[in-house]
């Protein structure tokens, strides 16, 4: 049985009519037939898991302020005009389509010009807009539509523009994004133009994509266009792509954003708003970590915070330990809260912010224990405002004065031993290339030395 509404065997309706029960402490109105199956279908009903699913999007949702991200978020102007995607017409039956440029995405430009949490943000507000369209086309049609269909145009895709690591890893974290938060929304997507090395990019990109996700995949030769003519009508195709529509123009430029490469003066490193003076300095010895503790007594505060590094990459991570809890303690014993991961914000600033739900010590972590023979150079920033701050409309720390911030005690402490149980631990071991990864920006071509009038931060952000 495919699990869909009303193709269901026993079993599977048997593990819905658990699934909903398992669900009776976080049920909202949304949780029909149709949506409760589509985390299902994801886990081969496996109940345990699609339920761990589930509650973890939730929680994301909670994280990103998700329910109201149409009206809070303004996308800027660089994703506008550089961000390869857009949606456009339906197909023959009357699932909505996105078109998806990606041969010709500039992977250093969007990783240099923009920050993490405006990509995470972007790919949300992507996936919430084609959510409300299928909301407004099932009212239209008299029935549920769920999945839509995408076109993946690889025009322009080769090893010199796109083996770029630092954006293979941003279009690897879309992928997640998308895999773990919009499970079985996929009905088919078509690759077109591809050239040979096409092959190589997926292979890259396949083990972030679910195998049902994969199996929807058909790959168009050189009649791309009449092929996509059986699944999409003509009408509803721009006439950059063989179609009807011209809307302003072939490239239906109104709806659809074709890339390109990004102009350098987009580029974070080139924003000057900020002195690094006014950031404070840390030094994360070799295979050690520095944890950043912030008091946090009122729930629902915001820990706003930016960080470069001179020359080599750091790992980042926050986590939460109980008030009592003066001591410094390891990774391994605090509940982690931002996934520690090594971020490569030698080559441009990052940020971010985590709302701390709860009361307690929140640790901003910068861990170097995978690397063995540099000590690293971290500049960074933080701040503590309060709750319901709207900072889902604001890109970086723009927008908040000396006013809107919380009190809370900080402390900073080192550990220059090799911290074990530390997660990285396992990077140790998958990836020995270790400080080869460690490419100062001297070795990727880029400005060496610190980014010293180049820090993306507002000068409202310290502590």
């Amino acid at each position: 049985m495919s699990g869909q509404v009303g193709d269901l065997s026993p079993h599977q309706n048997e593990t819905l009519i658990k699934f909903k029960a398992a669900l009776s402490d976080v049920w909202n109105d949304s949780f029909d037939d149709y949506y409760l199956l589509r985390w299902l279908r994801a886990r081969r009903f496996n109940l345990a898991k699609a339920e761990a699913m589930l509650r973890n999007h939730l929680e994301f949702r909670k994280t990103w302020r998700v329910d109201t991200i149409l009206e809070d978020y303004k996308p800027p102007e660089v994703i506008v005009k550089y961000f390869p995607s857009g949606i456009f017409g339906v197909d023959r039956d009357g699932n909505p389509i996105t078109w998806n440029c990606f041969g010709n995405m500039d992977l250093r430009g969007c990783h240099r010009a923009i920050t993490r949490e405006q990509f995470i943000r972007h790919v949300i507000y992507l996936n919430e807009k084609m959510a409300q369209l299928k909301k407004e086309l099932s009212k239209k049609a008299g029935r549920v539509i769920e999945t839509h269909t995408s076109v993946e145009d690889m025009e322009y895709l080769s090893i010199q523009r796109h083996y770029y690591w630092p954006g293979i890893k941003m279009l690897q974290e879309y992928m997640t994004i998308f895999e773990d938060n919009y499970p079985e929304i996929i009905k088919q997507f078509f690759v077109i133009k591809a050239p040979r090395v096409f092959p190589i990019a997926y292979n890259i990109m396949k083990p972030f994509l679910d195998e049902n996700t994969r199996r929807k995949m058909k790959m168009f030769g050189r009649d791309w266009q009449e092929q996509l003519q059986k699944y999409i009508d003509p009408d509803n195709i721009p006439a950059y792509y063989g179609g009807n529509r011209n809307e302003p123009d072939p490239q239906c430029s109104d709806y659809l954003c074709l890339g390109g490469d990004i102009p350098p003066e987009y580029y974070m490193i080139n924003l000057t708003e900020t002195s690094q003076e006014e950031m404070e300095l840390i030094q994360v010895g070799r295979g050690s970590t520095t944890q950043v503790e912030y008091t946090i007594d009122t729930p629902g505060s915001c820990i706003r915070y930016e960080f470069i590094t001179k020359d080599y990459d750091i790992g980042f991570g926050i986590y939460h330990k109980p008030l009592k809890a003066k001591a410094r303690w390891s990774a391994g014993s605090m509940t982690p809260k931002v996934k520690s991961e090594r971020r490569n914000s030698h080559i441009v600033p990052e940020s971010g912010f985590h709302i701390c739900e709860t009361t307690g010590i929140y640790v901003l972590r910068f861990d170097n224990t995978y690397s063995w023979t540099r000590t690293k150079e971290v500049k960074y920033s933080a701040r503590v405002l309060p709750p319901d701050t709207e900072i889902c409309q604001t890109d970086g720390f723009n927008g908040y004065d000396e006013q809107g911030e919380l009190s809370a005690s900080k402390r900073s402490t080192s550990d220059n031993s090799k911290d074990n149980d530390d997660e990285f631990e396992d990077a140790q071991i998958q990836n020995l290339k270790g400080e080869a990864e460690e490419q100062s920006p001297k070795e990727n071509g880029e400005n060496g030395g610190w980014m010293s009038e180049a820090a993306a931060v507002n000068k409202s952000t310290t502590v």
